[in-house]
Formats: C-alpha cells, structure tokens, sequence
C-alpha cells in the first residue's frame, strides 16, 4: 500500500489519474517486495509515467518499525507545466458538486 502527499492543490481528476497510474505500477510490481534492483526499477518507472501524465513527482521506499516491507511513498512536487497555474474556483466547484451529490472528497494529504 502507497501513501501519496501533494506539495501543490490537485483536481479531482488529476488525484485520480495519479492514483490510477499509481494503482496499475503497483499490481506490476506486487511480487517485487525484497527484491532491491525490481524495487527501483518500480520508483524509476513510477516517476516516467507520472511525468509522463504531466506532474513532477518523487517517489520512495520507506521503512517503518515492524513493518514486514517497506511502504511506497509517492509525493506530487509540482505540474510540469505549472504556467497554467491552479483554478481555485474549479476546485471549489468539485467540492461543491460533490457535497451537493454526499460523495466522498478524494484527496490526497
């Protein structure tokens, strides 16, 4: 299981779509846990295809006490193309529609 944080305000869409790609290299690698060279192999994967998808983003191993393998840490830095900057309007009106519709908010922390 993953852990995902974001330095920068995401969609709704674009949480999705990270979770998407996210979701699919994980399954690739399921069987990878233990085996270091496939590991980084996952993380040099992951970071293409996020940027790839347009987001500049870092992802990691990390262990944690009495864990049995490490945890995938994936952080959003930044859009490749930030120039169009983020709508805060849009946002509000995702988090509208979706409280208007008692769904559930994605979010990623």
């Amino acid at each position: 299981m993953m852990d995902q944080n974001s330095m920068i305000s995401l969609y709704d869409e674009e949480i999705i779509k990270i979770r998407d790609i996210v979701g699919k290299i994980e399954y690739k690698y399921k069987d990878a846990k233990g085996d270091f060279d496939v590991m980084w192999n996952m993380i040099v994967e992951l970071e293409g295809r996020l940027h790839d998808a347009g987001f500049e983003a870092d992802a990691d191993w990390h262990v944690e006490e009495g864990a049995e393998f490490p945890q995938l840490v994936v952080n959003i830095i930044d859009r490749i193309d930030p120039i169009s900057g983020f709508d805060h309007e849009k946002k509000q009106h995702e988090v509208k529609k979706a409280r208007e519709k008692n769904e559930d908010i994605e979010e990623i922390h």
